[in-house]
């Protein structure tokens, strides 16, 4: 019986010594932590956009140590999709890792300068393993991609000499920091008046607006294709679109006329046929001009 007690002590100071030493333990891994304990809201965030002339996006890092400094800013890792792989895209910069004194948020900033307009890329950002809190999430993920800021410069002309031979004045758009321009829905009148007597040609809409950018120093003219609001021998299948001259090895003379005006020479082209006519040496197929 003796014997029995003294086991039985023995294993109570045994189990004492362990609860005892687990207990210093968790005491050391809670709460006498030095570092910032750092961590991401969510492991994946929302799709982001930025505006083409400020491509900088912030994201938001929690603190539980509002008394330490974190010993380095996050890492960052920006890949876009390149021949069916993703490859990284060079000279993407993290910036502003701010916390406020005494505060539990802070930000990070993501310049993504190198990322062209219409393409998303894939932004990685990770937490130090020394700033990491205990369970923390130490790596956030979201697509992004940069948009031109447009602004709105005032109403301006719309001729199309081909398609509908009247002009109509339309808003004229211009994208912050960058000679290129929009002409807002340029052929709603025109359709709903059937200018060019199309017919059952007419489609229920056309392009929302005409976007045209200066190419080149010597006031060459670019565009990108867009949609007449006409159907190929009234086939909804064969949509009528103007393109640009490269796209099928021909010489543009979409061109500025002087500070104020422009003009488009497209290539129509119905895509459901494969073919189309050339129109682009012929000055003054659609004329615009700016406010």
């Amino acid at each position: 019986m003796k014997y029995i007690n003294q086991l039985s002590w023995t294993l109570l100071l045994l189990l004492t010594g362990c609860l005892v030493s687990c207990d210093q333990d968790q005491e050391g891994a809670i709460y006498k932590s030095q570092n910032a304990e750092l961590s991401f809201n969510s492991s994946a965030l929302e799709n982001a956009s930025v505006p083409a002339a400020n491509p900088v996006y912030t994201v938001e890092v929690y603190r539980g140590n509002v008394s330490a400094t974190p010993s380095s800013q996050p890492t960052l890792s920006v890949t876009i999709a390149q021949g069916g792989k993703q490859v990284e895209l060079a000279g993407c910069t993290v910036t502003n890792y701010h916390f406020e004194e005494g505060s539990g948020k802070g930000t990070v900033s993501i310049n993504v300068s190198p990322l062209e307009v219409g393409v998303q890329a894939t932004v990685k950002l990770s937490i130090a393993d020394a700033d990491l809190s205990a369970g923390g999430v130490q790596t956030t993920s979201f697509k992004i991609n940069k948009e031109y800021d447009w602004k709105s410069l005032g109403m301006g002309t719309y001729t199309d000499n081909w398609g509908w031979g009247i002009t109509y004045n339309v808003e004229i758009q211009k994208a912050d920091g960058f000679e290129r321009y929009r002409a807002i829905t340029p052929y709603n009148e025109s359709m709903l008046k059937d200018d060019g007597e199309w017919g059952d040609w007419l489609a229920d809409s056309a392009c929302p607006y005409v976007e045209f950018w200066t190419a080149d120093s010597d006031g060459c003219i670019d565009f990108a294709p867009f949609f007449l609001g006409l159907y190929y021998q009234a086939d909804a299948t064969a949509k009528i679109y103007a393109y640009p001259a490269a796209a099928f090895g021909t010489t543009s003379t979409s061109k500025w006329i002087d500070s104020k005006t422009l003009q488009l020479s497209p290539y129509y082209y119905v895509p459901a046929l494969g073919g189309g006519w050339d129109m682009t040496q012929k000055d003054g197929i659609i004329v615009i001009t700016l406010p």
